[in-house]
Protein backbone atom coordinates (compact mmCIF):
# COMPACT_ATOMS: atom_id res chain seq x y z
CA UNK A 1 0.00 0.00 0.00
CA UNK A 2 2.69 2.56 1.01
CA UNK A 3 5.36 1.11 -1.09
CA UNK A 4 4.54 3.08 -4.55
CA UNK A 5 3.35 6.01 -3.00
CA UNK A 6 5.67 8.72 -4.87
CA UNK A 7 5.73 6.24 -8.30
CA UNK A 8 3.50 8.34 -10.27
CA UNK A 9 3.69 5.89 -12.79
CA UNK A 10 2.31 3.20 -10.76
CA UNK A 11 -1.71 1.94 -11.26
CA UNK A 12 -3.29 2.04 -8.22
CA UNK A 13 -6.41 -0.06 -6.91
CA UNK A 14 -9.38 2.19 -4.89
CA UNK A 15 -7.46 1.68 -1.25
CA UNK A 16 -4.13 2.85 -2.59
CA UNK A 17 -6.11 5.98 -4.64
CA UNK A 18 -7.47 6.63 -0.98
CA UNK A 19 -3.78 6.39 0.74
CA UNK A 20 -2.45 8.40 -2.10
CA UNK A 21 -4.91 11.18 -1.13
CA UNK A 22 -4.46 11.33 2.38
CA UNK A 23 -0.55 11.12 2.08
CA UNK A 24 -0.69 13.99 -0.41
CA UNK A 25 -2.91 16.12 1.50
CA UNK A 26 -0.77 16.31 4.64
CA UNK A 27 2.22 17.04 2.25
CA UNK A 28 0.46 20.04 0.55
CA UNK A 29 -0.93 21.25 3.79
CA UNK A 30 2.55 21.06 5.38
CA UNK A 31 4.76 22.57 2.25
CA UNK A 32 1.95 25.22 1.94
CA UNK A 33 2.07 26.08 4.82
CA UNK A 34 6.28 26.27 5.67
CA UNK A 35 6.05 28.32 2.03
CA UNK A 36 3.44 30.72 3.16
CA UNK A 37 5.38 30.98 6.70
CA UNK A 38 8.57 32.11 4.89
CA UNK A 39 7.01 34.79 2.11
CA UNK A 40 5.07 36.37 5.37
CA UNK A 41 8.67 36.37 7.46
CA UNK A 42 10.45 38.12 4.47
CA UNK A 43 7.45 40.56 3.24
CA UNK A 44 6.48 41.79 6.97
CA UNK A 45 10.04 40.80 8.90
CA UNK A 46 9.02 43.73 11.63
CA UNK A 47 5.79 41.50 12.85
CA UNK A 48 6.17 41.96 16.78
CA UNK A 49 3.62 39.59 18.29
CA UNK A 50 2.05 35.97 17.12
CA UNK A 51 -1.27 37.75 16.58
CA UNK A 52 0.47 40.06 13.82
CA UNK A 53 2.35 37.90 12.42
CA UNK A 54 -0.87 35.70 12.26
CA UNK A 55 -3.06 38.17 10.78
CA UNK A 56 -0.36 39.18 7.84
CA UNK A 57 0.10 35.38 6.99
CA UNK A 58 -3.77 34.98 6.40
CA UNK A 59 -3.29 38.30 4.12
CA UNK A 60 -0.38 36.13 2.56
CA UNK A 61 -2.60 32.87 2.16
CA UNK A 62 -4.87 34.62 0.37
CA UNK A 63 -2.97 36.05 -1.99
CA UNK A 64 -0.15 33.26 -2.68
CA UNK A 65 -2.08 29.71 -1.56
CA UNK A 66 -4.13 29.84 -5.02
CA UNK A 67 -0.68 30.72 -7.19
CA UNK A 68 0.89 27.86 -4.98
CA UNK A 69 -2.16 25.31 -5.45
CA UNK A 70 -1.97 25.94 -9.40
CA UNK A 71 1.91 25.52 -9.98
CA UNK A 72 1.93 22.56 -7.91
CA UNK A 73 -1.32 21.24 -9.22
CA UNK A 74 -0.10 21.52 -12.36
CA UNK A 75 3.38 19.97 -11.85
CA UNK A 76 1.86 16.77 -10.03
CA UNK A 77 -0.48 16.36 -12.70
CA UNK A 78 1.37 16.48 -16.09
CA UNK A 79 4.08 14.73 -13.65
CA UNK A 80 1.52 11.95 -13.38
CA UNK A 81 0.44 11.71 -17.30
CA UNK A 82 4.02 12.05 -18.02
CA UNK A 83 4.75 8.98 -15.96
CA UNK A 84 1.93 6.70 -16.77
CA UNK A 85 2.25 7.92 -20.63
CA UNK A 86 -1.32 9.02 -21.04
CA UNK A 87 -1.52 11.77 -23.24
CA UNK A 88 -4.81 10.39 -24.32
CA UNK A 89 -8.04 13.33 -24.64
CA UNK A 90 -9.97 11.85 -21.24
CA UNK A 91 -6.68 11.59 -18.81
CA UNK A 92 -5.70 15.54 -20.55
CA UNK A 93 -8.95 16.68 -19.79
CA UNK A 94 -8.96 14.95 -16.46
CA UNK A 95 -5.53 16.70 -15.85
CA UNK A 96 -7.37 20.39 -16.68
CA UNK A 97 -10.35 19.74 -14.59
CA UNK A 98 -7.64 18.82 -11.77
CA UNK A 99 -5.56 22.01 -11.87
CA UNK A 100 -8.89 23.88 -12.07
CA UNK A 101 -10.33 22.59 -9.45
CA UNK A 102 -7.29 22.78 -7.12
CA UNK A 103 -6.49 26.32 -7.72
CA UNK A 104 -10.62 27.39 -7.05
CA UNK A 105 -11.40 24.93 -4.25
CA UNK A 106 -8.17 24.11 -2.68
CA UNK A 107 -6.29 20.51 -2.27
CA UNK A 108 -9.16 18.92 -0.16
CA UNK A 109 -11.49 18.92 -3.19
CA UNK A 110 -8.21 19.02 -5.84
CA UNK A 111 -6.86 15.88 -5.23
CA UNK A 112 -9.77 13.82 -5.53
CA UNK A 113 -9.53 13.82 -9.14
CA UNK A 114 -5.96 13.40 -9.03
CA UNK A 115 -6.41 10.57 -7.46
CA UNK A 116 -8.72 9.42 -9.68
CA UNK A 117 -5.95 9.82 -12.41
CA UNK A 118 -3.68 7.40 -10.26
CA UNK A 119 -5.91 4.48 -10.79
CA UNK A 120 -5.58 4.85 -14.68
CA UNK A 121 -3.76 2.13 -16.15
CA UNK A 122 -0.17 3.35 -17.85
CA UNK A 123 -0.61 3.67 -21.76
CA UNK A 124 2.37 1.72 -22.34
CA UNK A 125 1.08 -1.46 -20.68
CA UNK A 126 -1.90 -1.48 -22.36
CA UNK A 127 0.25 -1.15 -26.04
CA UNK A 128 2.47 -3.58 -25.29
CA UNK A 129 -0.21 -6.06 -24.30
CA UNK A 130 -2.37 -5.51 -27.51
CA UNK A 131 1.14 -5.73 -29.49
CA UNK A 132 1.91 -8.99 -28.21
CA UNK A 133 -2.18 -10.47 -28.46
CA UNK A 134 -1.78 -8.75 -31.98
CA UNK A 135 1.09 -11.35 -32.94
Amino acid sequence: MFKSLFNLGYKRNFIEAIVFYIVYLILFVIILALINGVITRILYPDSTSFQEGYERGGQVANVCMPILLLISSAVLSISILVCKKLYNIGAILLTIFTICVMTIFGAILGLIPMSILTMLGNNSNSNSNSDNNNN
